[in-house]
């Protein structure tokens, strides 16, 4: 199956799970990261067989954080507090299957 094919059926399934947005980066390191020494820049580290780096974006909605007048604690995401960050890993799993 061609690249664009699989990536159209990923991103129909994407869909039909729920997931809102989604897209495709190649596993190549990231020459404009940020960090510009930062080890992460190097995908090959975490994912050595990679081709392409799956990205998805859901929606969580209603959840207010708290201001951080302190500077001095961290910061927790979003999707952390809500609980729902167990939930994403079964949207993404019908994506891992094709996959296979």
């Amino acid at each position: 199956m061609r690249k664009n094919n699989i990536q159209e059926n990923i991103r129909k399934l994407a869909k039909y799970q729920g997931i809102d947005v989604i897209g495709f980066a190649d596993a190549s390191e990231f020459k404009d990261y940020l960090l510009k020494k930062s080890i992460r820049r190097d995908s090959k580290l975490s994912l050595s067989d990679a081709k392409t780096i799956i990205i998805i974006g859901v929606y969580i909605g209603g959840l207010v954080l708290p201001s951080w007048v302190k500077s001095n604690f961290g910061r927790t995401s979003r999707l952390f507090l809500s609980g729902f960050f167990n939930d994403v890993i079964k949207q993404i799993e019908p994506i891992s299957t094709l996959l296979k």
